[in-house]
């Protein structure tokens, strides 16, 4: 990789999933600043509504009542959105803990697959074993030779070659 050092290396996925996990919940910070900047403005034009109201000021009041609909409707869709994006990071969660999973099964599986081998030898060796310990031809030899006598089935025979 030569032209690491220009353009940097490529991320993993794993990292691409923690870069956007990150830039969703800071505009989630980001929205949740704002809806409490609107909601504190909304606060204050309610009282800005009732000391005009109190003034007799009909005019100012229905702008400002115009202007406190639309806070309102600029809230809701903060809300909204705000939803959205969680939605959106939700996904991402589940992406990587999908992701976590197959990665486990895949270490399992190789595991599982070393295991099988490993009893394949055993299993094997314990045939080796017995075809050659116990079989009753070998068993009568072996007893005769113990008592010194010697039969030429022994040396004939082919699974003794």
């Amino acid at each position: 990789m030569a032209l690491d050092f220009l353009f940097g290396r490529r991320k993993t996925p794993e990292e691409l999933l923690r870069q956007n996990q990150r830039a969703l919940n800071k505009a989630m910070r980001d929205l949740d600043r704002e809806r409490s900047k609107m909601e504190q403005q909304e606060k204050k034009i309610i009282n800005d509504i009732k000391k005009m109201a109190k003034e007799n000021q009909m005019d100012a009041v229905k702008i400002m009542a115009k202007d406190l609909v639309r806070t309102r409707r600029y809230v809701k869709k903060f809300i909204l959105m705000r939803a959205n994006i969680q939605a959106v990071s939700l996904k991402i969660q589940t992406l990587r803990s999908q992701n976590a999973m197959a990665q486990a099964m895949k270490g399992v599986t190789r595991a599982m697959q070393n295991m099988n081998k490993q009893v394949r030898l055993i299993s094997c060796s314990i045939k080796l074993f017995n075809v050659y310990f116990f079989n009753p031809i070998r068993i009568v030899v072996r007893c005769l030779s113990d008592i010194k006598v010697y039969i030429n089935v022994y040396v004939k025979h082919k699974s003794f070659k």
